[in-house]
């Protein structure tokens, strides 16, 4: 998946958000647009953070392909503002 579509995939998953209610029906809510955006970015900080907490030595080209992926989500992301 490219990094756009994965920024977009993020964002997008934030706009209806549907949670349980009651036994009878979910409770739906619809969030602005600024809202799924920031929502996004917190995703991918927290991806970014977990994998630099990772073991630091490892500097395998997997793992430096896996920072530099997020970290162009990150800024399609902040396209999408």
């Amino acid at each position: 998946m490219t990094t756009k579509e994965k920024a977009d995939e993020l964002v997008g998953k934030f706009e209806l958000v549907e949670r349980p209610f009651n036994k009878r029906s979910n409770l739906k809510i619809h969030m602005h647009k600024g809202h799924t955006v920031e929502c996004a970015l917190i995703c991918v900080d927290e991806i970014i953070r977990n994998q630099k907490e990772c073991d630091p030595s490892d500097q395998s080209y997997y793992y430096m392909g896996e920072q530099k992926y997020w970290q162009e989500v990150k800024e399609e992301i902040n396209k999408l503002k």
